[in-house]
């Protein structure tokens, strides 16, 4: 019987209005330098999800380290500026949904992000997220 190996791939992300398509949301993972595009907020993450198991399913079969894609450091301090500016999301009103396009001008999110992989399989590994995603500090529109 194959051995199977879990591995987690703890990950941030940034999320805000793209500045150049009209009511789209830009989603950029920076730990992997993964950037896709959605019609909400949860709509991009989503997408983002998918490609970064297309990643590093990718990086995974081809002997490629997991680590060696990371957004440049003016991203990083896009972060940093949410994280330091940006309102905990434990703090923020009540009410507010960080999922919810009209109050939300950034968010910034730390998720985890597992792959279980079949050593001897060649099944492309699946991706699980945690059930109930929360967004770690967001700017409020």
């Amino acid at each position: 019987m194959a051995e199977v190996q879990v591995k987690s791939f703890p990950r941030w992300a940034l999320i805000r209005p793209a500045e150049d398509l009209k009511d789209k949301w830009v989603v950029h993972c920076l730990d992997h330098d993964v950037v896709t595009v959605g019609d909400s907020p949860r709509h991009a993450f989503q997408m983002l999800v998918e490609a970064l198991v297309m990643v590093l399913t990718a990086d995974l079969k081809g002997g490629r380290s997991t680590a060696e894609r990371r957004a440049p450091a003016e991203h990083w301090d896009q972060l940093w500026d949410v994280l330091d500016k940006g309102v905990p999301l434990a703090e923020a009103s009540d009410g507010l949904d960080p999922w919810d396009p009209s109050a939300v001008a950034a968010l910034a999110i730390g998720f985890s992000l597992s792959l279980k992989r079949r050593e001897a399989g060649v099944r492309a590994p699946k991706a699980r997220l945690a059930r109930k995603l929360t967004p770690e500090c967001v700017m409020q529109a």
